[in-house]
């Protein structure tokens, strides 16, 4: 099975609530972008409590298009992302970039997109495990102080959040805020 393969697997599993499989897709360490809440969620267990949190607010179905691997081996996924509220109301109904970092057939690192092209090939090194810790460890204890300055430090410039809640919240019809200025604004 090819690693597009799997990650079609993937999504019909996401799409059929078949939490075991998606689990069984990811590397132990999997670091996952939360685009509901925002942030980042690391490990199995913590990708399973973040799927089925939002299982339980809203109705996502993502559909892959067209699958891309870049010249680091990263998969790029082009999907149709359908978010329903829990009464079958369509909140959002857009096309999503997923990428996605695969290590020995399992899912090691998956991020949201803007766009295909906005994404550089990495002029940087991997992140190490101890790295990895030592941010999340930082931004975790930043998270519980509810010191948004410190939060925002982890962040580029530039980076967006997406989530079905920003459209009723601040009235961004297409549900992602682009830079910190307006992601602050909206966690605040």
């Amino acid at each position: 099975m090819t690693d597009e393969d799997i990650l079609a697997n993937t999504y019909k599993s996401f799409n059929a609530r078949d939490i075991g499989a998606v689990v069984n897709a990811l590397h132990p360490d999997v670091d996952w972008s939360n685009g509901m809440e925002g942030g980042r969620v690391v490990g199995r267990t913590a990708v399973s409590d973040y799927c089925t949190r939002q299982w339980q607010m809203v109705d996502p179905r993502v559909e892959p298009q067209q699958f891309a691997t870049d010249s680091a081996g990263r998969i790029t996924v082009t999907a149709r992302q359908v978010v329903r509220d829990l009464n079958g109301t369509v909140l959002v109904d857009q096309t999503v970039y997923h990428r996605y970092r695969m290590l020995g057939g399992l899912v090691a690192h998956m991020e949201i997109l803007d766009a295909p092209e906005e994404t550089p090939e990495p002029s940087f090194p991997l992140v190490t495990p101890e790295f990895a810790q030592s941010f999340a460890d930082e931004w975790i204890a930043a998270w519980n102080a509810h010191d948004l300055g410190q939060i925002l430090s982890h962040y580029a410039y530039v980076f967006s959040m997406a989530s079905p809640f920003i459209p009723g919240f601040v009235g961004e019809l297409c549900g992602r805020l682009q830079g910190k200025e307006a992601v602050g604004a909206y966690w605040e």
